[in-house]
């Protein structure tokens, strides 16, 4: 197997390669208080009553989102729903048919808990000719349910702002890989030399054992086939683009049915990709744009020059 990616320390230099080898070692109850019943004091009538304590709701609701006096919303996290052991894209990179492509990606020191990844803060590497390159980290996610509930008292309205709770920490023994993908048996096959990243694979198998599998991701090619890159009757072109977050899905699976949570990984990634000259042109899907997955471009070759 290639070992084509390389690690970089806080000063830039590469202290390494890396290659499939991996093992880089409320419910509050509210107390209720009726005062002796007077038998000479004039009842109001139940729809009146019920009138005032629809208005009292009707006047706390409003107060949603703000500092509330005398009862606000807090995020509860429930019980755990499901844990798994999978790999995680730190960075993906798609290269042009006939030509190439080159990443340098950074993750925040603690991206996952606890602070785990040591030496792989700051990787790059690079492919050629329609193979797709990829850096994973090995985690064990865990899902909690999330819901809002109503406290009485006085604080501030906080409620849940997804479904799902997620708690990632990395494997120990660290594991780490570096290098092409979707290239060998047990991985769904996808290149070398493929002309288009349409119909790319959406997960990395590094093997059919439990805990092998990667995220969820969109690194493919779905934009419509237009030229995007012409290098007929010019020179070869060099082009350079960043992104700043790459969004993943965790699978999950309870009471018999199954589903994804949404991650946004905050990775920075910067790409660069050579065209050769009078080699034709290629469709460009910028996966970064608004309402994208994130990450650099997906290719679709379009065809040699006339």
């Amino acid at each position: 197997m290639l070992r084509i990616g390389w690690v970089v320390n806080a000063s830039g230099r590469r202290t390494g390669h890396w290659g499939r080898t991996a093992k880089v070692n409320c419910r509050d109850a509210l107390a209720r208080w009726a005062p002796p019943m007077d038998h000479h004091r004039r009842l109001a009538p139940p729809s009146i009553l019920t009138g005032v304590v629809l208005g009292i709701v009707v006047v706390l609701a409003g107060l949603a989102g703000t500092w509330n006096p005398t009862v606000h919303s807090e995020c509860k996290k429930g019980e755990l729903l499901t844990n798994s052991t999978m790999w995680m894209p730190l960075s993906l990179l798609n290269t042009p048919s006939g030509g190439a492509g080159y990443v340098n990606s950074s993750s925040p020191a603690d991206l996952f808990s606890p602070s785990s990844i040591q030496g792989f803060y700051t990787f790059g590497g690079g492919e050629t000719n329609g193979t797709v390159w990829g850096a994973f980290w090995k985690v064990s996610v865990s899902v909690f349910p999330t819901s809002n509930q109503t406290v009485w008292g006085p604080g501030p309205d906080a409620r849940c702002n997804r479904p799902f709770e997620l708690l990632i920490v990395s494997v120990s023994p660290a594991q780490g890989y570096i290098g092409g993908i979707f290239l060998w048996p047990g991985a769904p096959q996808f290149g070398p030399n493929e002309t288009s990243d349409r119909g790319e694979p959406a997960q990395l198998n590094f093997s059919a054992s439990p805990g092998d599998s990667s995220a969820l991701f969109s690194n493919g090619y779905s934009g419509p086939p237009n030229a995007g890159i012409d290098t007929c009757g010019g020179s070869a072109l060099s082009i350079e683009t960043t992104s700043t977050f790459l969004n993943v899905r965790i699978p999950i699976s309870t009471g018999g049915k199954s589903s994804t949570v949404l991650m946004t990984l905050p990775l920075t990634q910067h790409f660069h990709y050579v065209f050769p000259a009078s080699y034709g042109s290629w469709g460009v899907d910028n996966l970064s744009q608004p309402g994208g997955p994130g990450g650099g471009w997906a290719f679709d070759y379009l065809g040699p020059c006339p």
